[in-house]
């Protein structure tokens, strides 16, 4: 079974049988906004990182921190 969440900005969840692949993941900085749970990302086992920017980048250690995901990602 395929499953694909899009959580806002450029994070994207592809769910293939029990394997996830999590695209770019972001949590929103302003608190008005909905945001996400610190650890809704944490049982990711692959995670891709498509450029550089902050919005792609800047929560990537936090996750890793808290997940056995391996990460792929540009020079």
């Amino acid at each position: 079974m395929i499953k694909i969440i899009w959580y806002g900005t450029a994070t994207i969840l592809l769910q293939v049988d029990e394997e996830k692949l999590l695209f770019d993941p972001f949590f929103r900085f302003n608190k008005k906004l909905e945001t996400l749970p610190a650890d809704i990302f944490n049982n990711a086992n692959y995670i891709f990182n498509t450029n550089s920017h902050l919005d792609h980048t800047c929560h990537l250690p936090l996750i890793l921190k808290n997940s056995n995901a391996k990460l792929f990602a540009p020079k």
